[in-house]
């Protein structure tokens, strides 16, 4: 079993535990535990690495504007945290010399 199937077998667990968090009902969990999951599980193992890595990188493009905007969110936010520090307290000789030529 190649590193593909390694990460999907992982997306799956990830799912696996979305999904019994979701279901309300025993008898739903007892259905995904006996048949959904295995299924699941059997089908990855028949893909052939190359039409699971087509499959991945789907997901990962499908999911990749959501990242990339969460990312550009948080690097703004520290831009932010860091707009706050007051300057005078920094004692960095560099800082020292940059700082008056503003």
């Amino acid at each position: 079993m190649g590193d593909v199937h390694l990460l999907t077998f992982s997306v799956l667990k990830v799912i696996d535990g979305i999904i019994k968090k979701k279901l309300k009902y025993s008898m739903a969990v007892y259905f995904w535990d006996r048949i959904g999951k295995p299924y699941m599980i059997k089908a990855i193992r028949m893909v052939s690495e190359k039409d699971l890595k087509v499959d991945m990188n789907m997901i990962y493009l499908t999911l990749k504007p959501y990242f990339e905007k969460k990312q550009l969110k948080e690097m703004l936010d520290e831009g932010y945290k860091l707009s706050e520090i007051d300057l005078s307290k920094l004692e960095n000789k560099e800082f020292e010399d940059a700082a008056r030529y503003f």
